[in-house]
């Protein structure tokens, strides 16, 4: 994988990779689920660089084969590719065999009595485009519908969107358990287990939902809980040149 000489939020030169991404309990943040005759089929996993300095993390499909044609897309930021595929529903990997979508809360309930003891906000789903010249990975958020007049203040980025810089609410991502019991923030590097069955893990990652265009950037937060692990893929790097174990291309 080849990337930017710079960050292109910040300028900054340096950035953490991790590959791959992982989800708690040793399970791969993966690309697309399909149904399959035994269960859901995973369809290729996600590293990503992580800017050192802003936390904009950009995520790399990797061995993904979508099983259909690639689609026109916008052109892509790391390569201008023009062509790749559409994840409507961008999977959560909470088991072996069962995953769910991506959610995002966009804005509480707004406090009023007829809503004290329900509700959930606004909410929406993530979904991804993935290019198919070097599979890098651009993220939009699918709002619900939801009553204007039922909607909270959303919490406001202090960045802007990076693609129209229309003002921003940040939300984290939680990964869940698999008995859907434990809702924690997703760490940005999650380790094999010790022997003790512990996961180390570092970092955490949030996510910009642009209020206007519903564009979706993630960033790293928690960096200095980071350290390199080659052994779990995980380097710092200056950009501008091919990861330390020389991996790509992404598939």
């Amino acid at each position: 994988m080849s990337i930017h000489d710079v960050c292109r939020g910040c300028g900054h030169a340096v950035a953490w990779i991790v590959r791959p991404v992982r989800e708690r309990n040793d399970r791969l943040m993966i690309v697309e689920s399909t149904p399959g005759a035994d269960g859901e089929a995973h369809r290729g996993w996600y590293e990503a660089a992580v800017c050192a300095g802003c936390g904009l993390t950009q995520f790399f499909a990797r061995d993904y084969d979508a099983g259909r044609a690639a689609q026109p897309i916008d052109p892509c930021r790391e390569c201008s590719g023009m062509t790749g595929w559409t994840i409507a529903e961008a999977p959560d990997n909470v088991d072996t065999d069962r995953v769910a979508p991506m959610h995002l809360r966009l804005a509480p309930v707004k406090f009023k009595f007829s809503l004290m003891l329900g509700g959930t906000g606004w909410r929406g789903t993530l979904a991804a485009r993935i290019c198919a010249s070097c599979g890098a990975a651009s993220w939009f958020c699918r709002p619900e519908d939801y009553p204007a007049e039922d909607k909270g203040a959303s919490p406001r980025s202090k960045r802007v969107c990076l693609r129209c810089q229309g003002a921003c609410t940040t939300t984290r991502l939680e990964d869940h358990d698999a008995e859907q019991k434990n809702a924690l923030s997703r760490a940005i590097f999650v380790g094999k287990p010790n022997f003790f069955g512990f996961y180390g893990e570092g970092g955490a990652f949030e996510v910009d939902v642009c209020l206007s265009c519903f564009a979706a950037d993630w960033y790293g937060t928690k960096l200095n809980e980071l350290r390199e692990r080659p052994d779990d893929g995980v380097y710092r790097i200056t950009r501008g040149g091919d990861t330390p174990d020389g991996g790509g291309p992404y598939r």
